[in-house]
């Protein structure tokens, strides 16, 4: 059943149906209505991003540091993912690679002078993998635990 079906009625003038439909996630009509009626602070409507983050999501064009490092975690994901396998190196070394993936998309995100390498005064989160992804680029693929803001996680999802 879809909620924006059953409330179209009530859908906001000026209010786009992307964020009719982010929003539409908050179960009770009544709450999610009353979100909707009330922009974020400072502004005077709501834009699909704000609707992202107002329910937790990844947005679009980020814009405070979590939401940058967010999406280079989730662009570097994607890149490995691509990366890690064989055929698609283009005959590059692991090790232009790797710094593609981490320094060189910091520094594309304009936050190349807080992260994207281990050094001081740089935020870094750190992979440990099961191999050595300088020789075996796929390695990167078998992570064994991701050390994030002092914690280790590991893949099932504690942190400690």
């Amino acid at each position: 059943m879809d909620v924006l079906a059953l409330a179209a009625d009530r859908r906001q003038q000026g209010v786009s149906y992307t964020v009719h439909r982010t929003l539409a996630f908050i179960e009770d009509e009544e709450e999610r209505f009353a979100v909707i009626l009330t922009p974020p602070e400072g502004k005077t409507w709501w834009t699909p991003d704000d609707a992202r983050r107002h329910m937790g999501n990844q947005v679009e064009t980020p814009v405070s540091p979590r939401e940058k490092i967010s999406a280079i975690h989730s662009r570097l994901r994607r890149t490995c993912f691509r990366l890690c396998r064989p055929t698609l190196t283009w005959g590059c070394r692991t090790v232009s690679i790797i710094d593609v993936a981490t320094s060189q998309a910091a520094g594309a995100l304009g936050l190349g002078d807080v992260t994207g390498k281990v050094a001081p005064g740089h935020c870094a989160d750190l992979l440990l993998v099961d191999g050595d992804p300088l020789l075996d680029l796929s390695a990167l693929s078998r992570v064994q635990a991701v050390f994030a803001s002092g914690l280790r996680h590991e893949p099932n999802g504690t942190g400690q």
